[in-house]
């Protein structure tokens, strides 16, 4: 009865076996536990199946090496019987064939059985371990700064990671062969490479990159650019020149990131006119400063107008323009000085002006002529006042200011008063002079702040109160809050506040 019960088991799991899998092939190809490896003149396959059905599998494999027309060039056969759901066996070739030439190559692998035949294609290539290496950077380099760059180890059969493959990475070129980093990959088979590009004269390298892991070496080559960077400034001694002048030419370079002086490095520096004619270009070595300098001397018969000045290093460049004309030195200076720094409406405004030759003479017998305005929408003058200068070169004269003013958000409410002045000498030379002066509502201006910003019920707030005259000058002053039936006195300190 026990062996009839085992029997009907057999017939039954046979039975839901063909019911479960139907035509499907009886084995699968676990592509992730077989591999290929060459050992002296042997190229060993180790193939892993599962089988899907529960019972018990026998049959016939054979492993041929094939080539990309379906040419068998190795092949080797064997009989297999499955007990366990998973099974490997082993193929053992003999053969002289070069590596390279063998992973070209594919692997056919057939199981035949009593009922099934099935068949799979592998490329042997998939099947070795071999270390892949792949790196992910920039190709173009700045001189002085740091670079990253992503290194990335896996084995190529199952795409698995590699940790602990030590890594190096070198730069080489015609005059520079020098390691930037070394070190090892994580446990997801990466690591980022931090370096600092050395400062050489190659303008193209190469970056090498090795990884050696128990798997094997592998290497990888990139061609970058080194660039250089520079930060230029360019002076000149004057704005304006006049024909036959000389323009005096100072340069600073520095280098990018570190903004270090670039020294003994050439700059070109020319100089165009008016017209966009070159009039002038000259190779200059910056100093230990990172400083190059030159003169450039102006004809007397030259366009008018502006020329441009240009300073290049490399693909760096900076212009400045300055301007060629004819021009006329002021031949004396008038000063002004008034009572008052600020006025109030309906003041009188006294104010006295010198003028003098460069030279020291005093100005004597100029003409004056003083106008005041008022600013409103627009300026309006008020008052014109005429006059002679003394032979100390001084001119006195009072004006009453108008009783209304009209005051602008920029003067913070208050109003000003614009003095235009006009001397001209007994040769007929003619200087001008412009100033304002404030005209304020109040001889003072107070300002009370909360401590807080505003006033908080309930708890002792701290009031700051600033006392200053309409030009800004702090005031000393008493200083009287009240507020209800409380009284609070206090006085300003030298910057004109008080608590």
């Amino acid at each position: 009865m026990k062996r009839f019960s085992c029997i009907m088991l057999v017939l039954l799991l046979m039975a839901l076996s063909l019911f479960a899998f139907g035509d499907k092939p009886p084995l699968t190809f676990n592509d992730a536990l077989s591999k290929a490896e060459l050992r002296e003149g042997k190229l060993v396959v180790d193939v892993s199946f599962s089988k899907r059905s529960w019972v018990s599998l026998s049959g016939d494999i054979t492993a041929e090496v094939i080539d990309a027309n379906n040419n068998v060039i190795l092949n080797s056969s064997k009989s297999i019987r499955f007990f366990r759901r998973t099974i490997s066996t082993r193929f053992e070739f003999e053969t002289d064939l070069p590596e390279a030439t063998l992973l070209a190559y594919r692997l056919r692998i057939t199981f035949k059985s009593k009922k099934k035949e099935q068949e799979h294609i592998v490329s042997l290539s998939q099947m070795v371990d071999k270390l892949e290496l792949m790196v992910l950077g920039q190709n173009n380099l700045l001189v002085g700064s740091k670079a990253s760059i992503r290194i990335v180890t896996l084995n190529y059969r199952g795409r698995e990671p590699i940790k602990n493959a030590s890594v190096t990475v070198i730069l080489k070129g015609k005059e520079v062969n020098k390691r930037l980093f070394a070190g090892k990959t994580n446990r997801n088979g990466s690591i980022d490479a931090t370096f600092e590009i050395p400062d050489v004269e190659d303008e193209s390298a190469t970056i090498v990159i090795t990884a050696d892991a128990r798997i094997g070496k592998e290497t990888v080559e990139y061609n970058v650019s080194m660039k250089r960077a520079y930060t230029i400034y360019l002076v000149t001694d004057k704005p304006v020149y006049q024909p036959g002048q000389i323009i005096h030419i100072r340069t600073l370079t520095l280098q990018k990131p570190t903004l270090n002086a670039a020294a003994g490095k050439s700059v070109t520096i020319s100089v165009e006119d008016a017209k966009g004619n070159k009039v002038f270009k000259k190779v200059a070595k910056t100093d230990k400063f990172g400083i190059a300098a030159c003169n450039f001397q102006l004809a007397d018969e030259i366009n008018m107008g502006n020329y441009r000045i240009r300073t290049e290093m490399g693909h760096e460049s900076v212009e400045k323009t300055v301007n060629v004309k004819h021009y006329v030195l002021p031949k004396f200076k008038i000063t002004l000085k008034t009572d008052k720094d600020y006025y109030l409406p309906s003041e009188r405004l006294e104010g006295d002006i010198n003028v003098k030759y460069f030279f020291g003479k005093p100005v004597d017998g100029g003409k004056v002529k003083i106008t005041l305005s008022k600013f409103d929408v627009a300026f309006e003058a008020f008052q014109e006042i005429s006059g002679e200068t003394d032979g100390k070169g001084d001119y006195h004269f009072e004006v009453k200011l108008p009783a209304h003013f009209v005051g602008t958000p920029l003067e913070q409410g208050k109003a000003f008063i614009k003095i235009d002045i006009e001397v001209t000498d007994k040769a007929e030379h003619k200087e001008k002079l412009s100033g304002k002066k404030t005209v304020a509502k109040d001889d003072l201006t107070v300002v009370l702040v909360p401590e807080s910003g505003s006033l908080v019920p309930g708890l002792k707030n701290i009031l700051y109160a600033m006392a200053t005259y309409p030009d800004g000058t702090p005031a000393v002053a008493n200083i009287t809050l009240k507020s209800e039936d409380v009284t609070y006195k206090g006085r300003t300190n030298d910057a004109g506040i008080t608590e």
